[in-house]
C-alpha cells in the first residue's frame, strides 16, 4: 500500500481499484454500473472487466464529458441520473470515492439490492474520515468518508454480507493523508 498524490496520481488510484476488483473476479462481468462516475477515474480501467458498463452521475457537465470520452465505445452507456431511476440487473455495482455523497444511505442500499443480479456484488471504494481536514474542505457533502468498520456495519445492517475489506492506498491531497479502502459485499441470502 503506497501513497498516491491526488493532484498527479488519480489514474494510479483507478488502476489500484481495478486490480483489487479483478483479483477476486478474474472473468468478465456481463454488466457493470458505476454510480457517481465523476471524471471516470475508475471507469477508464473498469471497462476492461465488463461486457457492458453504465456510468451515471448527477452532474450534467460530468456526464457530457463522459459521453464525449466514450462516444466510440458501444459497450459503455452514460446517463445523467441517480441510481433510483435505474432499472435492469447488474453483476457489479461500484462506487469509486462517491459513496460519501449519498444522503439517504438506507434508500440507496435498498435500490442496490433490487438492481443486483443473483450473486452480483457491490464494491465500494471509500476514504476514511479525517476530522482535522475533511477531503472536500468547504464543499457540502453528506459524509466526510466512513471508517471501514462503520461502513461494513451499515452494509450488514441493510441486507449485505461483507466478503472482504482491503486497504488500498493512502491518498495525499494538499499535504493531508486519507486512507482509501475497498469493501466487497453481496446481498445476504437466507
Amino acid at each position: 500500500m503506497g501513497i498516491v498524490n491526488w493532484a498527479t496520481g488519480q489514474q494510479a488510484l483507478g488502476q489500484l481499484f481495478y486490480e483489487a476488483v479483478k483479483a477476486h473476479h478474474p472473468f468478465l462481468y456481463r454488466s457493470i454500473l458505476d454510480v457517481g462516475c465523476g471524471y471516470g477515474i475508475a471507469a477508464a480501467c473498469m471497462c476492461a472487466l465488463g461486457e457492458r458498463m453504465t456510468l451515471i452521475d448527477v452532474s450534467q457537465s460530468v456526464v457530457d464529458g463522459q459521453r464525449h470520452r466514450w462516444r466510440h465505445n458501444r459497450q459503455v452507456a452514460v446517463a445523467c441520473s441517480t441510481i433510483h431511476s435505474m432499472g435492469g440487473s447488474y453483476d457489479l455495482i461500484y462506487y469509486f470515492l462517491s459513496f460519501h455523497h449519498v444522503a439517504d444511505i438506507m434508500a440507496e442500499l435498498s435500490k442496490i439490492r433490487s438492481l443486483l443480479a443473483q450473486d452480483g456484488e457491490l464494491v465500494i471504494c471509500e476514504m476514511s474520515p479525517n476530522c482535522e481536514a475533511p477531503f472536500h474542505q468547504n464543499d457540502i457533502v453528506p459524509h466526510d468518508g466512513f471508517a471501514s468498520g462503520h461502513l461494513s456495519a451499515i452494509l450488514q445492517g441493510n441486507g449485505f454480507r461483507v466478503a472482504q475489506v482491503e486497504e488500498l492506498a493512502t491518498l495525499r491531497k494538499d499535504g493531508v493523508d486519507y486512507g482509501i479502502y475497498v469493501i466487497r459485499s453481496f446481498v445476504e441470502t437466507l
